[in-house]
């Protein structure tokens, strides 16, 4: 990428928008079919309900994910956007999987039950 403007590099972009610390976890939460804010949180029980919030805002302003209110329900569903982050998610769990060893985890978490085509993704995780 010499001389290329750095901003003009979709990693980058990517990386720009996804890094801030539990994002990814929240995209593999609605990956994973949660949709309301309390599943999201019992996925994530070390994100504080203030953070989920700024997370879900944040992905929302970005295109990702939608907030659907039907009467008193709110939910939050991926975008087109957010549902193409479902091979990276699934890609993400794969390497870490096989790369990202050191943790005292006995199986892969299971947090991402069902691919897209209801199928156990390939990660575990």
């Amino acid at each position: 990428m010499d001389g290329a403007d750095p901003r003009c590099c979709g990693v980058a972009r990517a990386v720009e928008l996804l890094d801030e610390r539990w994002t990814m976890l929240v995209v593999r939460e609605l990956v994973a079919g949660r949709r309301h804010f309390n599943e999201l949180r019992r996925g994530l029980p070390g994100c504080s309900p203030s953070l989920l919030s700024k997370r879900l805002h944040h992905l929302r302003r970005a295109g990702v994910v939608e907030r659907r209110t039907e009467g008193a329900e709110v939910r939050y569903e991926l975008t087109p956007a957010g549902e193409d982050l479902r091979a990276v998610v699934d890609a993400l769990g794969v390497w870490g999987a096989r790369w990202a060893h050191g943790t005292d985890c006995a199986e892969p978490c299971g947090a991402v039950t069902r691919t897209a085509g209801g199928q156990p993704p390939s990660a575990g995780c």
